[in-house]
């Protein structure tokens, strides 16, 4: 019998034990694939080439493409995040959020798979869910930060904050992904003064 991880997609089997060389190799490929090929060069036998597995070995852990798709986007995603460092500035904070989500545009493979994956989401329905609860959980953080500058007096609170969010996310993403203009502090600095 085949009991489900509580890890999306991936299966857990009786018999020899995981071969961790193996599932690191085989996100790896799955990342790299979708990042240099898309959804459309994106098959479990690409990701078994990639990976130095057969086939089978990619299908004992995940029981299909969209599996394999779930469970390797999330894992990088949550690869990407990086913990801000404890500061008692709330403005600090702020900022140090926004430049993760920079640091996570231009520093690693998501970014990448933002461009590639983009233009697929209107076919499929669970990535674009899965990237709207990835996206969800860093907002959430922001959110949280952006209130406690507000309480210390940093930034007005006239402005609603969600349409705020937005402009101020926004900005950083169509940066990154229309005008291809440089992300750095200086500039998200500036998209915080302006904007909040």
């Amino acid at each position: 019998m085949k009991a489900r991880s509580e890890r999306a997609g991936a299966d857990v089997r009786p018999g020899r034990p995981r071969n961790h060389l193996a599932d690191r190799a085989i996100l790896d490929a799955a990342v790299d694939l979708l990042r240099k090929g898309g959804l459309d060069a994106f098959t479990i036998e690409a990701v078994a080439a990639g990976a130095g597995v057969s086939r089978p070995t990619v299908y004992r852990r995940y029981s299909d493409r969209d599996a394999l798709l779930h469970h390797a986007v999330s894992e990088a995603f949550e690869a990407a995040m990086r913990e801000p460092e404890v500061t008692d500035d709330p403005r600090g904070r702020v900022l140090q959020l926004l430049m993760n989500t920079v640091h996570m545009l231009t520093s690693t493979p998501i970014g990448p798979l933002f461009r590639t994956l983009i233009p697929h989401l209107p076919e499929y329905p669970a990535l674009g869910r899965l990237a709207n609860e990835l996206g969800q959980r860093r907002r959430l953080r922001l959110r949280e930060a952006m209130l406690a500058a507000r309480a210390a007096g940093e930034f007005s609170d006239q402005r609603d904050l969600d349409t705020l969010l937005d402009g101020i996310l926004g900005a950083i993403y169509f940066r990154y992904l229309i005008t291809g203009r440089a992300l750095d502090a200086r500039y998200v600095e500036r998209l915080v003064e302006t904007l909040a």
